[in-house]
């Protein structure tokens, strides 16, 4: 879904955090037609990619995130377990996934954008996702100008190549 700044008329977006509502989430999280999609998505990824490999492994090293956010205890089903450093893109429709199952009513879709990319509500007045914290984002038109905005061409190839 595509929505520019203009569209949103920068009304307040509620930034969630999955820890807070993980109890919620979490029962959605061991059902086959969720591992089914994770396996799909990640495969986008790494063609190569199983239900045992750990969500997080395909993403970057945390070594700069605050450390509340590190792998000490890693599990399937924790909210830790799918904060995958620079994988947003592939992530953020597992996120959708769950919040459709946990609040139907809200119409919950995943804004794409070339630099970022995270769950909405249909209205846009509330944002959820699992990197938002752990990169330091405390408000939700935070999040949503970072997935509107456009990612500049790099020389000799096509933006974000």
């Amino acid at each position: 879904m595509n929505v520019s700044n203009k569209e949103h008329k920068m009304k307040e977006i509620v930034l969630l955090d999955p820890a807070e509502i993980w109890d919620t989430l979490s029962e959605f999280t061991e059902s086959d037609e969720f591992l089914n999609l994770q396996v799909e998505i990640m495969k986008e990824t790494d063609p190569n990619y199983d239900e045992d490999t750990p969500v997080y492994y395909m993403g970057c090293l945390f070594h700069d995130w605050p450390s509340e956010f590190t792998y000490d205890q890693l599990y399937p089903g924790e909210v830790n377990y799918y904060r995958a450093c620079g994988c947003c893109h592939h992530i953020a429709p597992l996120m959708t996934y769950l919040m459709q199952k946990a609040f139907p009513d809200e119409g919950w879709h995943t804004l794409q954008g070339d630099l970022h990319s995270a769950t909405f509500n249909g209205d846009m007045s509330a944002c959820i996702g699992f990197l938002e914290q752990p990169l330091g984002r405390t408000e939700g038109m935070e999040t949503f100008n970072h997935c509107t905005k456009q990612a500049l061409p790099r020389p000799g190839g096509a933006p974000g190549s």
